[in-house]
């Protein structure tokens, strides 16, 4: 069976509620999800105590079929998670053996999705060919709303920044280039919310090894 509540904000025991533990062969199952289906569902655990054996799984969505974010298993330390799932859920699946712990306390709140962090400015590898250079970024936290796409930005010389890729993927080859001219990359992400702020601009000279910000081009 699996259990539904809608709520921002209450506390999260176990089965044995603030007073007492858990008790012995469990198996429950529980899906929380926000009051606002644009919001996202955090639980932030205060103490958690369960004996060998005994595991709490979280899942990122309406049902132990959605991604697994985490086990918590016998000497877990208390953490955080959020859900990113479409419409905000998770799902906690909690099962117990013959032993018996003294169980988990958790604060149950939402969160609003907001734009994504800035990327941290691009990586460039000038190993390629003499026309193209390997552009590459890591992704950013995406506060909420699942990252859909990202945008890279070339700009020659002192010309305005032009879009040379727009998708999912973290890397992308810039052709096309010249020998001693020089190039600046700046990225962006964009999730559900919207678009965030552009990388710190990177600059190389093509051929030239030396990449670097365009505050240190002074």
């Amino acid at each position: 069976r699996n259990d539904l509540l809608t709520t921002c904000d209450t506390r999260f025991f176990d089965s044995g509620g603030a007073s007492r533990g858990y008790g012995d062969f469990e198996q429950l199952t529980l899906t929380i999800m926000p009051e606002n289906p644009q919001d996202k569902v955090k639980v932030s655990f205060a103490s958690i105590d369960l004996a060998n054996g005994d595991y709490l799984s979280i899942y990122n969505g309406p049902s132990v079929d959605s991604e697994k974010i985490v086990s918590i298993g016998y000497d877990s330390s208390p953490k955080e998670w959020i859900s990113s799932s479409t419409g905000g859920e998770l799902t906690f699946r909690f099962e117990s053996g013959e032993n018996f712990g003294s169980g988990w306390e958790a604060d149950i709140t939402c969160i609003a999705p907001t734009l994504p962090d800035p990327p941290e400015p691009v990586r460039v590898d000038d190993s390629f060919e003499s026309t193209s250079m390997y552009v590459s970024w890591n992704a950013p936290a995406n506060n909420g709303s699942p990252i859909n796409s990202y945008t890279l930005e070339q700009k020659t010389g002192d010309e305005q920044y032009e879009q040379i890729y727009q998708g999912q993927e973290l890397s992308f080859e810039a052709t096309g280039l010249i020998v001693d001219e020089q190039y600046s990359y700046r990225v962006k992400a964009t999730n559900g919310i919207g678009d965030s702020p552009y990388s710190e601009e990177t600059v190389i000279i093509k051929d030239n090894a030396l990449s670097m910000r365009n505050d240190l081009l002074t």
